[in-house]
């Protein structure tokens, strides 16, 4: 090959910067025009924001899609801040950045209302209150503020709301309050938002010693209550309060930092001395005419200061004092002892209705035999009544009071005020129900607010955020009345749901409704929490659920239940019991669409330590033996993901009754539906669904297969058909194999060849084995090629390329191809594949296959315009040879093309050569000085998308979509010959036979082979690298054809003919 050589070597400066926008404009975080660059801040960029952003809904699909730094007022004399009021999926994410709440002498505010979640997520992701350079932050937490690895509290205040939640800490990073730092808890009777690990290695804190620690308590509460403000695996220092201090209240609590390594820090109050009391504010009478008057009385103590609103009226001799209003009036009483205060209120109701301040119950939902608080506050009433009656009050209660109530049943309470003027209503119910508030946790895919990246938890507030997840809506179903459900959009990766807190608890029962997908006899992980040592799961196969438990490092439960007894056509209910006390496990599985089966077991029943995860095990994909909760150390061989869907999950308190586990079924399902009303030992959905009626026994055998109809039940098979999925084996033949076959699988290996094909094959192979005789090339690459599957010394012979050295038949990503084939890339290489090309007029970049990187690599993609590129860098990146070829109408209707790409690694003057070859045919080549090596070690990928692939000369990678403009053929997939060049094959028909130049005319002519009845066109180039089209129609003048006299240029050039 005659080649002209250019190089060009360009130098030039390059600044690495980080990716930013800046939020501009007060409104939403996802309207563009609020940013300064006119769109959102994309995934993993730094996003500045300098005005008040407010975050309502998710703002990425996933937790991954959001920025991977956020700096929240951020630069000297800049305020910014974010309001979250709604998503679960929004925050940072990314690693080594975070949250940073007021940043370089800016300040920075950060609310997280309830029902919402915000969150800093990834490795070394911190979150940051100030800084050290004049940034001060606010920060208050209402709803759930997901810090996974550690805060920093430099300078400014972060504030824990009594409905926070911020218990999520999992890793070893460093947390601190620093001197300027305070941490604040709002707390509301017995609710307080503390901070806690959610492992056994989450929120390791220093806290200096000039360090602020503020309390705020409101609510009901009596002296020596406590509450836990933090849960810590390690703790070093202490608050400027030390172990006892009175707050701006009045308060005086007492504070017991924990032993400092894997502890809490509780809060105690110890006295209420230090504050003003007011008691017994009353207005008699609570309701007068106009011109009349009423007489306010208190009882007050402990006080500096007395005084009543409206008016600032100074009260602090007098225990009561006469009112005129001449409108109904609400009295404010403040009493004040130094910094501390406090308040209370009576209205006086003039010519008006009384008026119905509040009235509340405790709890709304008991079980039997459980009270619940009602508390009431009326003014303006001369009496008031409840009904039903439930307390020791006589006829008529106080305006405001509380007191417990036992209701035996569900209960509407009225509470009547009334006066002159008449009276006034309200009503609440209470529900007595020992199901429904034995729920602990409820996941409800139908419920408001659930999306496909994340399933709230309606009770309890422990949400699984779902990798890869899809919310399905609008379900109907004639038998269940599940209204949504969620599954995840590929089935075939190791994705699904995780809680990092998991469900420690040891009395308890898990209820869970699944609509089964495709089974076999891989075990699915439905649901686990806990780890190996200590852990719960729950499996399934085509044959069984199976229940896994584990405490102290040893499996104590591995139940089985046989589903081939319940009908998978629809929703499922699988209940699982533990029983601590008595050490039972019952589980009962009910289908919606037919079948009813139980199984019971006694075992050591432990505490669950570790995460918890929805469709597949702690880690996403790792290591199932060492992250399956329940396992004892060894995962059941084949553990996969779940590939169905979840429609309800519930976890209650203690282990229900099998009466009550009919209870829950029946709340979701129309009825429950024995198995077997005939008692044939087929269940009657099976029977109905192939036979039409229950007439068939078990013994009986309806296809004359061999098998009897309880085989055939176990087997899975079809009773109607001797040779259930078609493969040329009858069934009874694929289970009678020494190692059986899937009856309802017609390659049951999934190598391309039928399980008939390779039993009864000659040469014959192993149904079950991809690669029979373990050669490195399965067995339809074998039998396709022309070697023998079932014996290892017989390797692929020679084709039009060379010695096939490894086949790839599996589309997908993976390593290098160097590592992934086990070949030198430092040698020649050829790569030979067969495509189906479609029209590709635009769109982005697919890939075809790559291996490699921007540094050192290769790539071949379809690309807009039907351009076949092939790319090699090399050189550090700086150089990139490029072989393209805009496919032909002919070559795009043809069907199957066989595609060469050849790597030449240095040519007699040292270049790198490459080149593309459609069915033996040379169409593309380049040559570059590349360093004779065709791939790096950033892994590849064969026809599915992928990044971070040569290249653009410049060091820089491309992206690729996976290849959808055609097929590859998967099965005889991509063949490797090593130590090769192909430089054209037999099925090459453009062959220029001899070049004629006449230099008197300055013309030439080609003379070249071709097909009757074709047209061909005739290309120059003179670099190897684009090639133009000098003359079209050329007509075939049979096996050879003359082109026209073409005008010579000057200088050295290159052709080739394309068929049109």
């Amino acid at each position: 090959m005659m080649k002209k050589a250019l190089f060009i070597l360009s130098f030039g400066t390059g600044i690495l910067s980080a990716q930013t926008s800046t939020f501009i404009t007060d409104g939403d975080w996802l309207d563009p025009a609020n940013w300064d660059t006119g769109a959102v801040v994309p995934d993993n960029q730094t996003a500045f924001i300098n005005a008040n952003a407010v975050v309502d809904r998710n703002t990425g699909n996933a937790n991954v899609d959001n920025p991977s730094r956020i700096e929240i007022g951020s630069g000297p004399g800049i305020s910014g801040s974010v309001t979250v009021t709604g998503g679960t999926l929004s925050g940072a994410h990314g690693g080594g950045n975070g949250i940073f709440v007021g940043v370089n002498g800016g300040t920075g505010t950060l609310r997280v209302e309830e029902g919402a979640t915000y969150r800093s997520q990834g490795g070394t992701m911190q979150f940051a209150v100030g800084d050290f350079l004049g940034g001060t932050g606010f920060v208050s937490v209402a709803g759930v503020m997901q810090i996974y690895k550690f805060l920093n509290v430099n300078n400014g205040t972060f504030e824990m709301m009594p409905t926070g939640k911020c218990n999520l800490f999992n890793s070893n990073d460093p947390s601190s309050i620093g001197a300027e730092g305070t941490l604040s808890f709002v707390i509301d009777g017995s609710d307080v938002g503390s901070l806690e690990r959610s492992n056994t290695n989450g929120l390791n804190l220093t806290i200096d010693a000039a360090a602020t620690l503020k309390i705020n308590l409101g609510g009901d509460f009596e002296l020596n209550d406590s509450w836990t403000l933090m849960r810590y695996t390690s703790l070093s220092g202490q608050f400027k309060e030390g172990e006892s201090f009175t707050n701006e209240q009045g308060y005086t609590f007492a504070v017991d930092y924990g032993s400092g390594n894997n502890d809490a820090v509780t809060l105690t109050l110890t006295s209420d001395s230090e504050r003003p009391k007011i008691s017994n504010l009353t207005a008699t009478p609570a309701a007068i005419s106009a011109g009349a008057s009423s007489t306010l009385r208190w009882s007050a103590s402990n006080f500096d200061s007395l005084t009543l609103d409206p008016g600032e009226v100074d009260l602090t001799l007098l225990t009561e004092t006469t009112i005129f209003p001449t409108e109904s009036t609400t009295y404010t009483l403040t009493a004040v002892k130094g910094a501390a205060s406090v308040s209370s209120e009576v209205t006086v109701v003039v010519d008006e209705l009384p008026e119905i301040n509040s009235f509340t119950a405790s709890e709304l939902l008991i079980a039997p035999g459980e009270s619940t608080t009602l508390a009431w506050d009326v003014s303006g009433a001369d009496s008031v009544k409840i009904f039903p009656p439930f307390s020791f009050f006589d006829d008529e209660i106080p305006t405001t009071g509380s007191d417990s109530a036992f209701p035996f049943s569900n209960t509407t309470f009225t509470l009547t005020a009334t006066n002159a003027t008449g009276s006034v209503n309200a009503s609440l119910e209470v529900v007595v129900d020992a199901l429904e508030a034995a729920i602990i946790h409820l996941w409800d895919p139908s419920l408001p607010r659930q999306t496909s990246g994340a399933i709230l938890d309606s009770v309890g507030g422990k949400n699984f955020d779902i990798t890869g997840g899809d919310l399905i809506t609008d379900l109907t179903s004639d038998s269940n009345n599940l209204k949504a459900a969620i599954n995840r959009v590929n089935l075939a990766a190791n994705t699904g749901g995780d809680m990092g807190l998991g469900f420690p608890t040891q009395d308890t029962t898990f209820e869970i409704w699944v609509m089964p997908g495709e089974l076999n006899d891989d075990y699915q992980v439905i649901f686990e929490t806990g780890g190996p040592s200590d852990g719960t799961a729950i499996l399934m196969n085509s044959f069984m659920l199976r229940f896994l438990h584990s405490t102290g490092g040893v499996n104590t439960l591995d139940l089985e239940v046989p589903f081939t007894l319940i009908n998978p056509s629809d929703f499922v209910q699988i209940l699982l019991t533990l029983d601590l006390d008595n050490q039972a496990v019952n589980a009962y599985v009910k289908g919606s669409a037919g079948g009813a089966i139980s199984a019971s077991a006694t075992a050591l029943i432990g505490v669950p330590n570790g995460r918890a995860s929805l469709f597949t095990w702690s880690g996403f994909g790792g290591g199932a033996d060492g992250a399956l909760g329940g396992t004892g150390g060894t995962a059941p061989l084949g553990v996969t993901s779940f590939k169905g869907s979840v429609g309800l999950f519930k976890i209650y308190d203690r282990a229900l009754t099998e009466a009550e586990a009919d209870e829950a079924y029946l709340k979701v399902a129309d009825r429950i539906t024995e198995s077997d009303s005939d008692f044939d030992g087929l269940p009657d959905f099976w029977e109905t669904r192939f036979f039409g009626d229950l007439a068939q026994g078990s013994s009986d055998n309806n296809d004359n297969d061999g098998l009897t109809n309880l085989e055939e039940l176990n087997a899975g098979s079809n009773p109607t058909l001797a040779d259930s999925d078609a493969d040329g084996l009858d069934d009874e033949v694929e289970i009678s194999l020494a190692e059986p076959t899937d009856v309802n699988n017609p390659d049951t290996d999934g190598d391309g060849l039928t399980d008939g094909e390779e039993v009864n094959g000659n040469p014959s192979s192993n149904p079950l084995i991809v690669d029979s005789d373990f050669d490195g090339f399965d067995d339809f690459f074998e039998m396709w090629i022309g070697s023998d599957p079932n014996d290892f010394n017989s390797l692929p012979p020679a084709d039009e390329v060379g010695i096939p050295f490894a086949n790839l038949n599996t589309l997908g990503t993976g390593s290098s191809f160097d590592a992934l084939f086990s070949v030198a890339d430092t040698l020649d290489v050829s790569f030979k594949m067969l495509v189906d090309f479609e029209e590709k007029i635009d769109g982005d970049r697919e890939v075809v296959f790559e291996t490699g990187g921007a540094t050192v690599g290769i790539s071949l993609a379809y690309e807009a315009g039907n351009n076949l590129v092939y790319r090699a860098s090399g050189s550090g990146g700086l150089e990139l040879a490029v072989a393209a070829h805009t496919l032909t109408e002919r070559q795009l209707a043809g069907g199957e093309i066989s595609v060469v790409v050849t790597y030449d690694v240095a040519d007699e003057n040292g270049d790198s050569v490459i080149a593309i070859y459609l069915d033996g045919a040379l169409v593309a080549s380049d040559f570059k000085p590349l360093g004779g090596d065709w791939t790096g070690t950033n892994g590849s990928a064969f026809g599915v998308a992928s990044g971070n692939f040569a290249g653009d000369g410049a060091n820089g990678w491309l992206t690729g979509d996976n290849f959808v403009s055609g097929s590859i053929n998967e099965r005889k997939g991509l063949t490797v010959y090593s130590d090769t060049l192909f430089t054209g094959g037999p099925e090459a028909a453009l062959v220029i036979t001899d070049l004629i130049l006449d230099q008197e005319a300055g013309t030439i002519m080609l003379t070249f082979d071709s097909k009757p009845g074709r047209t061909y066109a005739v290309q120059r180039s003179f670099d190897l690298v684009t090639f133009d089209a000098i003359e079209t129609d050329v007509a075939s003048l049979g096996d050879e054809t003359n082109s026209p006299a073409i005008a010579a240029p000057e200088g050295r050039s290159f052709y080739r003919v394309i068929e049109e």
